[in-house]
């Protein structure tokens, strides 16, 4: 698939990921996006992702709250109440969860908003890699070293 004048995406898609909505508080949020409609929860999300921003600002009525400059600044929020919902990409979030500070605390995830996947891409001129790279890339998930590298690479990150 072609994207534009240089870029060419790498089928099928090579990874998942979830924007999910996690609070402290007991709570369940179906349907989505639109879950958060006219809601009068306090929501916040970190400064500089324009897609929960965009969703956010079509659909929570205080029009988000100010933006947060990281996971680890939104994650805290939540705890004292003066936030009700985090929404962000999950993986940052349960790899977040794992660490120390934030061991015991009881932040759970409470809705998912949306699937994303994730393409590699390649320059035009190397085009002719697509599909050397889309098989090798199929026989890694098939034998299970995407989620082994996956993991391995949360468990770094983690420490």
């Amino acid at each position: 698939v072609r994207l534009g004048p240089v870029c060419c995406a790498c089928l099928p898609p090579h990874f998942t990921d979830h924007f999910v909505a996690y609070a402290a508080r007991p709570l369940t949020l179906k349907g989505g996006w639109d879950s958060l409609k006219q809601t009068s929860l306090n929501v916040d999300y970190v400064l500089g992702a324009a897609k929960t921003e965009l969703e956010l600002m079509a659909r929570v009525p205080s029009a988000p709250s100010p933006a947060v400059r990281s996971s680890e600044c939104g994650l805290p929020k939540l705890q004292p109440g003066r936030s009700d919902v985090f929404v962000q990409v999950e993986s940052a979030i349960e790899l977040l969860l794992q660490k120390p500070e934030f061991q015991g605390k009881d932040i759970r995830k409470v809705g998912v908003m949306e699937a994303a996947e994730g393409y590699a891409y390649l320059h035009v001129k190397h085009k002719a890699l697509l599909t050397p790279l889309a098989q090798a890339l199929a026989a890694m998930h098939g034998d299970g070293t995407t989620v082994r590298l996956r993991r391995q690479a949360a468990s770094d990150e983690a420490q």
